[in-house]
């Protein structure tokens, strides 16, 4: 988990809604902006499902709850990998003006 100090597994009830997913990426959004505004680094990781065995049995999770995903927390790290920036298209290519009514 990059060093994290904190690892969070995001589950839902398999009860729910398929809606209740994205209102765990919602919540998860609302964790990551709270944890940056306090000097926190977040890293959302969708991968950790290949572990959900191995998840449930250390926590004893039901086989009831369906695993999202998994968030990291922790401080910033000055590694050259912590600098990476994607390259982005401008926003002129992505916002479509719309067109004069006739």
């Amino acid at each position: 988990f990059f060093g994290a100090p904190v690892e969070l597994f995001i589950y839902i009830h398999k009860s729910l809604h398929v809606y209740a997913a994205s209102d765990a990426g919602l919540m998860m959004e609302n964790l990551m902006l709270s944890a940056h505004a306090h000097g926190l680094g977040t890293c959302a990781q969708g991968a950790v499902n290949i572990w959900d065995d191995v998840i449930r049995k250390e926590f004893e999770i039901s086989k009831d709850y369906r695993l999202l995903c998994g968030l990291a927390i922790g401080y910033p790290s000055n590694s050259p990998v912590n600098s990476f920036k994607a390259d982005r298209i401008d926003k002129s290519q992505m916002i479509v003006k719309p067109r004069k009514q006739r």
